[in-house]
């Protein structure tokens, strides 16, 4: 009888897991909010590295100077900039600190990719990188 309390005390904490994406196109939204927030939080905890995020352009410099692609970098978050505008305000903000970045592009601006390909930029991931999500709850420990 004991087993049986147990186990249905761990069955009533256990609930079905529903991902709160809806489509592929939510999925991929949140994949790249969490990308973000991970160039955020890197950048974070550099002395001296700073974060400017506007009109869905994140800009982060890292403390060190190395081009590292989580280091410093610029990620586009939607279209609210044209992709002209969003490189220039890349360069305009890495320029006085004297240093190169990244231009994480993704696969759904493909306006971007076509200016960075004609400004000579080169992709650092020609196959690009791979995208995860859970379709389930991880199974118990």
């Amino acid at each position: 009888m004991e087993n049986e309390t147990e186990t249905r005390s761990a069955g009533a904490m256990l609930s079905p897991w529903a991902p709160p994406w809806r489509d592929d196109e939510m999925l991929l939204r949140y994949a790249d909010l969490t990308l973000a927030e991970f160039f955020r939080q890197l950048a974070r905890y550099g002395t001296g590295s700073r974060i400017h995020e506007q009109d869905g352009l994140l800009l982060f410099a890292g403390a060190h100077a190395q081009p590292n692609p989580f280091r410093n970098g610029a990620f586009s978050l939607d279209h609210r900039l044209a992709a002209g505008d969003a490189l220039e305000r890349a360069r305009d903000y890495f320029r006085p600190l004297n240093r190169s970045f990244v231009f994480w592009v993704r696969d759904r601006d493909p306006d971007l990719a076509r200016l960075c390909e004609s400004e000579g930029l080169s992709l650092l991931e020609p196959e690009g990188l791979p995208e995860m999500a859970l379709e389930g709850p991880p199974p118990p420990i």
